[in-house]
């Protein structure tokens, strides 16, 4: 990426179009992989910058970076920005 996110949501929809995937993929990946079901409709929206980082569940962005193939502390140190928390 050549911008650094400056938002979780905007790093997971970054890190998705890095990778070449659809949602779509993203989802049946989430169901073979790790028996995680997800309505598409709320996929996106944890794409979409406007939602609660509370909305977001701690095991849906471990299984991204999986996913992604990235580092999975960089949503965390994403977060604590977002949050103000050093």
């Amino acid at each position: 990426m050549n911008t650094e996110p400056t938002d979780i949501q905007t790093w997971l929809h970054d890190s998705r179009k890095a990778k070449g995937l659809t949602g779509h993929e993203v989802l049946q990946l989430l169901q073979d992989r790790y028996k995680i079901r997800i309505s598409k409709s709320s996929f996106y929206r944890y794409e979409d910058s406007q939602t609660s980082l509370k909305a977001i569940p701690l095991l849906l962005i471990v299984a991204l970076c999986d996913i992604y193939d990235r580092d999975f502390k960089e949503p965390f140190d994403i977060v604590r920005k977002q949050i103000s928390i050093e």
